[in-house]
Formats: C-alpha cells, structure tokens, sequence
C-alpha cells in the first residue's frame, strides 16, 4: 500500500520518546482514515479544517474566491502525546501554505 504521507517535511523527538511528525496529505472531511497510520501513532487534523485551508494553487496570485484551495497539512504524533490542531488563516500573505498550530501536552 502506498504511503499517502509522502511529504513528510519535519521529525522531531525529544529524550522522552515523544514523536511528531508535520505531514502534508489530503485532510479533507474523514479522508485519511486512522487505520492507516502506524502503530503508536494518532493523526491529528486541524478542528477547524472545513473552515480554513491551508494550502492553495500556485498557478496564479492568490485572490480569494478565485484559486483552489484545500487543507493537506497536519501531524502525526505518537500515542504518548494528547494533541489539537488549528489552522490558521493568514489569507496567504507569506506562502502558499497557512500555518497550523499544534497545542499538546506530553503524557
């Protein structure tokens, strides 16, 4: 089966074995299903991620209402981790990206 998270862009771990992972990966609606993910692992989408792209076509200037929009952004955290996630919208000021936030606490 193929990996639908083939843009994984950053790892990160600290000495307590708490693992995240920043993906780029269609998250529309129920479309990645958790039975896919590794074992260990939680995905985490933005709660907000009907409401808020964050990622949009790059074939012209961005204008609202005009290019495609959709959400492809969120984590993967292992189960030792509690988390949410938030888009945030910045109207693509900086990038052709919106930030998402991730708040969590370690177990």
């Amino acid at each position: 089966m193929t990996k639908p998270w083939r843009n994984i862009t950053t790892i990160w771990s600290d000495k307590k074995n708490c693992v995240f992972v920043f993906i780029s990966v269609n998250l529309t609606g129920d479309s990645t299903d958790q039975s896919i993910v590794a074992k260990g692992f939680t995905m985490v989408k933005a709660q907000n991620r009907e409401t808020v792209p964050t990622v949009r076509s790059t074939d012209l200037a961005y204008r609202s209402g005009v290019n495609y929009l959709t959400v492809c952004d969120g984590f993967l955290v292992s189960n030792n981790v509690t988390a949410t996630a938030t888009n945030i919208n910045t109207d693509f000021d900086y990038a052709d990206h919106n930030p998402v936030k991730l708040t969590f606490i370690l177990k």
